[in-house]
């Protein structure tokens, strides 16, 4: 207890009186502060979110404020969209084979049959008559060194029962290639070659002439009274048809027995086509070695100007075909 007329104690009143006015005021002016601060954040919270919102694709966004003190309630009328998840596009498949896994003999027999039977006959002979039979000659293995492997199938064509001594049928080539999955057709010529008797097919073979490129070889003969001739006709495929690259006698015999024979083999020569060989050897028993009667204008080919027939020649590709140059040999 102090007593009022004391100086003293007005003077400590006086100090506790201005201490406590100057903690109010601090106290106000920290209220104003806060108060001041939460305005102002509330402010770029709006500011913000309305910020964002105008840069949004969705939909009208008009914002709702509402109870601004100091505590901000924003509200956004949304629209979303859900889009469907991009699916990845499957990896593209191997296109089917026409003979699918191992190299199936009758399979490859079936698909030249429809290019036959489908083929305009009358277009390749218009004196071919129906109906018409089609058969296998045999079928060739092609070990490219250059384009992996091949095989060849040949088929001969005749009107049904022709089996007479002038009847030389039709040779088609069918060419298969082996792929990842089996085998495609990828050649079908049609009629290329005529060639026989008695309504059957010439003797064939098929060699490779170089890496990637196969020829097709077919010896066909005729005999007469007791003389025989055959002619080889070397027929490959340049650009997207067969050419006949050579065409020559290769054995002639008469009725005493005298005659010849000839084997054709292909020789690398580092070139695009290989070098054709030609070896040459009298019959067993044949008492000469020379010329028979025949083409004469086919002598040239396989024997000298006195009619002796040469045991070795070596035939060279032009671009064009094989042919003969006395200077090789």
């Amino acid at each position: 207890m102090f007593e009022i007329g004391s100086l003293p104690d007005w003077d400590n009143i006086a100090g506790i009186t201005s201490g406590v006015l100057a903690l109010g005021g601090a106290l106000l002016g920290v209220k104003k502060f806060v108060k001041r601060a939460g305005a102002k954040a509330g402010s770029e919270a709006t500011g913000a979110r309305e910020e964002a919102a105008s840069h949004s694709t969705s939909g009208n966004q008009s914002p709702v404020v509402a109870n601004n003190t100091g505590n901000v309630n924003v509200s956004y009328n949304t629209t979303y969209h859900n889009h469907p998840p991009v699916e990845s596009t499957p990896p593209k498949s191997e296109p089917e084979c026409d003979i699918p896994g191992r190299w199936n003999r009758q399979r490859a027999i079936e698909l030249c049959m429809q290019h036959l039977n489908a083929a305009d006959w009358n277009g390749y002979d218009p004196d071919l008559e129906l109906p018409l039979e089609h058969n296998v000659i045999d079928q060739y293995s092609l070990p490219y060194s250059n384009r992996g492997e091949g095989m060849v199938v040949l088929f001969y064509t005749k009107t049904e029962g022709h089996d007479y001594h002038a009847c030389a049928p039709h040779v088609s080539i069918f060419e298969f290639e082996k792929v990842a999955k089996g085998w495609n057709l990828i050649t079908e010529d049609i009629a290329v070659f005529r060639g026989g008797v008695w309504g059957g097919p010439p003797q064939a073979s098929v060699q490779l002439i170089s890496g990637e490129r196969y020829a097709v070889i077919f010896r066909d003969g005729d005999m007469h009274q007791g003389w025989c001739v055959e002619a080889s006709t070397i027929l490959a495929k340049l650009g997207d048809t067969f050419t006949r690259l050579l065409f020559m006698i290769t054995a002639q015999s008469d009725a005493d027995g005298n005659g010849w024979s000839s084997e054709l083999t292909f020789k690398d020569n580092g070139e695009a086509l290989r070098d054709l060989e030609v070896r040459r050897k009298p019959d067993e028993g044949s008492t000469n070695f020379v010329f028979l009667d025949g083409r004469e204008e086919l002598k040239h080919m396989v024997a000298d100007y006195d009619d002796n027939i040469r045991p070795y020649d070596l035939f060279k590709f032009n671009g064009i075909s094989y042919t003969y140059s006395p200077a090789i040999n």
